[in-house]
């Protein structure tokens, strides 16, 4: 018998738009852009979705993401551990950079503090 080395992250395509569909494990950041997506891929690419933040958002949940701001959702397992920047602000984190397609710095929202803090901690 055949074992799966896959993650089930890595198993399962999400629905992302009309006709793409997406590895949740390939997803770095998702940010929102009216009534469009932005999504930002681990390879550097980035592509324009006509589907609205909180329905892909919806899509993903159980996946490791989580909505920092209003207009953002990160993947967890891009985070950079911000141990040694000291720079960085309690409400900010550092997401791993892909050949500078989107910002290092992320600012959470006051009001997502605690449960992002809550999540990281467990």
């Amino acid at each position: 018998m055949k074992t799966n080395c896959c993650s089930l992250s890595e198993a399962f395509l999400v629905k992302i738009g009309s006709r793409r569909q997406v590895a949740p494990s390939q997803i770095l950041m998702l940010k929102a852009d009216c009534n469009y997506t932005e999504i930002f891929l681990n390879d550097g690419s980035k592509f324009l979705s006509s589907t609205t933040l909180g329905t892909i958002a919806k899509r993903l949940e159980g996946f490791n993401f989580f909505r920092i701001n209003r207009s953002t959702v990160i993947n967890m397992k891009f985070i950079v551990r911000s141990d040694g920047f000291k720079e960085c602000k309690p409400t900010e984190i550092r997401m791993q950079n892909v050949a500078g397609s989107f910002p290092d710095l992320m600012t959470i929202s006051r009001r997502r503090i605690n449960p992002f803090l809550a999540l990281i901690n467990n």
